[in-house]
């Protein structure tokens, strides 16, 4: 539980939403929860010193933050005037007034609000908001990996597709094996690896340890937005599975679930000191088409691994076509000659054409890792306007 003590006064706002931002990245909240608890926190505050108290009236209001069964509970005590229950009937977004603004505002973005009356201690108006299933930090948080004292075999192990029940076990062998590190923070979300999984914007393989009821391995293709090309990674196998080729396994798996999604081809990254993941690369038909410089940390925090790099790693760039099409690439002369070998190199066939002229709107993304301490920038649709639409 965490407390703020403040004036009754507007000036102080911006300690009371800093008090709420750092409690909510201490319950390590998403940033779309974060940003209705400053609105609403905001809100509250000022309602509180429209309806609590008399004009130029000095007092104190307290504020109790608290997470308890997955709520993330704002509580602003007072001892000022008692509720004006009139306040809280229902708003309308047309009326000209903002008498009840607040309130409105309050409701919408909260799960719940109650006033509670606490006699001659004043009152408490309670605001809840539902937190999202836990993260695996939260899960097995100081959990010691208890492992079974027997010899694992291969046919104890199955390799096959997701399935709702290995969301929660997913986390945990990314968490064991990266700690706080994997990039991707979605992986530590049980409930975001099933959305995922459910909306094909993530293909995850497992090996799953039939003895131990556990996952001891994962492999997925990325397919943010439904593109036709995915990327695999995520790869991840227990360190007492090692010697049994799960990799490849799953990679089997996984192939064959991207040729049942029509994809045109599949991307990876390993890094370049990982050898073994370029040779399965490369075992499968994959061709190295590039270089993602400085992508790895220097310094790297796994889970129970301290390791120093003497400068940020570098990843391969791989592509593997999964079927051929008819292509027209309109490619500038500087750029020819890298393009052309480039897709000679992956084998697809194209046609050479004109570069057209165009004013139409290009489309720009952009992603930034903190772990990483790295941005991306993707140009998805090259045109001549190619900053004027970004998303």
């Amino acid at each position: 539980m965490s407390i703020l003590i403040i004036p009754n006064n507007s000036i102080y706002l911006p300690m009371l939403q800093s008090f709420v931002l750092e409690n909510s990245k201490l319950a390590k909240l998403d940033k779309k929860l974060t940003a209705k608890l400053q609105l609403v926190c905001e809100e509250a505050f000022i309602y509180i010193l429209k309806s609590s108290f008399e004009e130029n009236e000095k007092a104190f209001v307290k504020v109790e933050i608290k997470v308890k069964n997955s709520l993330f509970i704002l509580s602003f005590f007072d001892e000022g005037l008692p509720f004006d229950s009139s306040l809280s009937k229902e708003y309308k977004v047309e009326d000209f007034s903002t008498q009840g603004l607040e309130l409105f505002l309050i409701k919408e973005y909260s799960d719940n609000v109650q006033w509670v009356n606490h006699g001659n201690k004043g009152k408490e108006f309670k605001l809840s908001f539902k937190i999202p299933s836990a993260d695996i930090f939260s899960i097995i948080k100081n959990e010691e990996d208890k492992e079974k004292e027997y010899e694992l075999e291969q046919k104890d192990i199955e390799i096959r597709t997701f399935k709702k029940s290995d969301a929660i076990k997913i986390s945990r062998i990314i968490y064991r094996a990266y700690g706080y590190t994997y990039p991707n923070v979605d992986m530590y979300y049980p409930e975001k690896i099933l959305e995922l999984n459910q909306n094909k914007e993530l293909i995850s393989v497992v090996s799953y340890n039939k003895e131990e009821d556990e996952i001891v391995g994962h492999y997925a293709l990325e397919r943010p937005g439904l593109g036709t090309v995915a990327e695999s990674g995520q790869a991840v196998v227990s360190p007492k599975c090692r010697g049994f080729g799960l990799m490849k396994k799953m990679r089997n798996v996984l192939e064959k679930s991207a040729k049942e999604l029509h994809l045109e081809g599949i991307i990876s990254q390993p890094v370049t000191s990982h050898t073994f993941s370029q040779q399965v690369n490369e075992s499968f038909g994959s061709s190295a088409c590039g270089f993602s410089f400085g992508l790895v940390p220097q310094k790297l925090s796994f889970k129970q691994i301290n390791q120093t790099l003497s400068q940020r790693e570098s990843c391969m760039l791989y592509f593997k076509a999964l079927k051929q099409r008819y292509r027209t690439l309109h490619i500038p002369k500087k750029h020819f000659d890298t393009i052309d070998f480039i897709y000679k190199n992956i084998g697809l066939d194209y046609k050479k054409a004109d570069v057209i002229k165009s004013d139409k709107d290009g489309i720009v993304t952009s992603s930034y890792s903190s772990n990483w301490g790295i941005g991306a920038i993707n140009v998805e649709k090259l045109e001549k306007k190619i900053l004027s639409k970004q998303r």
